[in-house]
């Protein structure tokens, strides 16, 4: 007897300490990431890790975008200041012993930079914070603990999925592909993009619009490719998270939605979100990609850097 319930302690203790007890959320919990789902430490780390550098990276580009780094200390010194204590953790997440504290320091940083920026913040920060803050709580030793940080991440993309693609149905502008043809009409990079696919008297018209003021229209393009992808958006958006959830049909759904939000940003060239979505989605596949995304997301953040600190590509990033 003592034997098999010292075995039955074992066995529950691997499962997740915090977590061992089953409450009534644990089920929803369980349909994207099984107990039977193994999230190795590595893979944890590479998630964790990235997120840490994400915030830190787009709150140093932000910074940098509002002018010199000590104009910014001058006007704003409560938030440049927390902004620049996040580069340095973004390095120390990557030293095992500093990793955990490293990870929760940037969480109540980051919160404190968006909090203070409120309500100037982009809606993505609340899904970045989320994420980090769940898997920065969590102990990396235990498995079951990172199963559940792994679930309630996933759970936080299905969330923003659904979400997204309801405003776009429930606004009904991107049913006829209003919101396509008035970035059309107003965005070079969108004509570029989707200019081929409007007949030209169509692309003309749009294109005059470019400098009109609130008010003018319409934007509805006679352009049944435009509309047709105009919808395929919302219902992706509004489909891929059924099939999100059924273990078999999971790896195809994550690399369609992995490809829907690469043409999204195609477009919108929102690198950030795009970065962030796509490493959330990688962690639906059971193999590691994010040991592939997160180094080259890495080196995209810091040619980022880079070029708002010296070198402008304002043409291509947003």
């Amino acid at each position: 007897m003592a034997a098999a319930g010292s075995e039955a302690h074992l066995r529950d203790a691997g499962r997740g300490g915090a977590f061992r007890r089953r409450g009534p959320g644990q089920a929803w919990l369980d349909l994207l990431c099984s107990p039977e789902e193994e999230i190795p430490e590595r893979k944890f780390r590479w998630l964790r890790n990235f997120l840490v550098v994400h915030v830190a990276a787009e709150r140093w580009m932000h910074l940098a975008s509002q002018g010199a780094v000590v104009e910014s200390l001058a006007s704003q010194p409560l938030s440049s200041a927390l902004t620049l204590l996040l580069l340095p953790l973004a390095a120390a997440v990557w030293i095992p012993r500093l990793a955990e504290p490293a990870a929760r320091l940037a969480v109540a940083m980051a919160a404190g930079v968006s909090l203070l920026s409120f309500p100037t913040v982009p809606n993505h920060h609340l899904v970045e914070l989320v994420c980090l803050g769940v898997l920065a709580i969590v102990r990396l030793a235990d498995a079951g603990e990172r199963r559940l940080a792994f679930a309630a991440c996933r759970w936080m993309v299905l969330l923003v999925l659904v979400y997204s693609g309801l405003q776009k149905l429930v606004t009904g502008l991107w049913i006829r592909g209003d919101v396509l043809g008035y970035m059309i009409a107003t965005q070079d990079r969108f004509a570029t993009g989707l200019g081929p696919l409007v007949p030209a008297a169509e692309l003309e018209r749009l294109r005059a619009m470019a400098d009109s003021s609130i008010g003018a229209g319409p934007y509805a393009v006679d352009s049944p490719l435009v509309v047709a992808l105009s919808n395929a958006v919302w219902l992706g958006e509004m489909a891929l998270p059924l099939f999100l959830v059924y273990p078999r049909t999971r790896p195809v759904a994550a690399a369609a939605a992995v490809a829907l939000v690469g043409a999204i940003e195609f477009g919108a060239r929102e690198i950030f979100f795009g970065c962030l979505f796509v490493n959330l989605l990688l962690s639906f596949f059971e193999r590691d990609l994010l040991r592939w995304s997160v180094p080259a997301s890495v080196v995209l953040y810091a040619g980022l850097l880079t070029a708002r600190l010296g070198f402008r590509v304002d043409w291509w990033f947003n």
